[in-house]
């Protein structure tokens, strides 16, 4: 697979950019891999909330749909706009050490014209940290 950059198919920046790498990505899957920062939101003294897990998958979720989207041409940083709702979530820890790499994997589940159900799981040294089922809408694109 051919090297993927980032910052061509999310808009987050700084401290909100929360994956670091994109290890494979096609039109329906995506994995990605991320290292626990103390600069993440939702850091603490204990590490990071597990709730982070949600973001990271919404990352993930905006890499796969990107990467479609830049396939045809398109420049998906700037005009889109998404609306996340969380289907389901399950944690299985309350904090994510700092420093520690998590895997995670994304798959689409039903589309339906602008709205997608994705399904996806974050891993840490190869076990499951959490379970997330997010409802994406993606905004039509709109010239001014």
């Amino acid at each position: 697979m051919t090297r993927v950059n980032i910052d061509e198919l999310l808009p987050h920046r700084g401290r909100m950019q929360l994956v670091d790498d994109v290890i494979r990505v096609d039109s329906n899957t995506a994995i990605t891999a991320s290292v626990v920062s103390e600069e993440w939101p939702l850091c603490g003294h204990n590490g990071v909330n597990s709730m982070i897990l949600i973001e990271l998958m919404a990352q993930t979720a905006g890499i796969c749909f990107g990467w479609k989207a830049h396939q045809k041409g398109g420049d998906v940083t700037e005009g889109m706009g998404w609306l996340v709702g969380i289907k389901h979530a399950r944690f299985h820890r309350e904090t994510i050490p700092i420093g520690r790499r998590i895997i995670t994997e994304f798959q689409k589940g039903f589309d339906f014209e602008n709205y997608h159900e994705v399904l996806g799981q974050a891993n840490m040294d190869g076990t499951p940290i959490g379970e997330i089922h997010l409802q994406i809408m993606e905004a039509e694109n709109q010239s001014p």
